[in-house]
């Protein structure tokens, strides 16, 4: 299995309680799906790989490319999500880059 659009963005993940959490993923749901934020990463992933993880969709056959689910957090939990950085523009060493910012509010 492999990344299909590269390396994945840095999200962080605030939760209610004032822990904070590191997900490495393509993209997350614009809103809670299930009671859950969900992040997903595009993967070239053979038929026998695929069925070793939570498939979200499949593109067109005869592609190996899927979404697949990286993380699930419950909804109720989260606090706000802020993201959408490269590898190399980790916010906590530096001011973030507004340009890539992505916030979203968890209510």
């Amino acid at each position: 299995m492999r990344f299909a659009a590269g390396p994945p963005h840095m999200w962080l993940v605030r939760l209610k309680s004032g822990s904070e959490i590191e997900v490495w993923a393509d993209f997350h749901d614009s809103a809670p799906v299930g009671g859950e934020w969900r992040f997903g990463v595009l993967v070239e992933a053979s038929a026998d790989e695929q069925q070793a993880v939570r498939v979200e969709s499949r593109t067109v056959p005869p592609s190996d490319r899927c979404v697949i689910t990286v993380a699930r957090i419950p909804a109720g939990e989260v606090d706000s999500i802020v993201g959408g950085w490269s590898l190399s523009e980790d916010p906590r060493s530096g001011p973030a880059v507004e340009a890539n910012k992505v916030t979203h509010g968890a209510e």
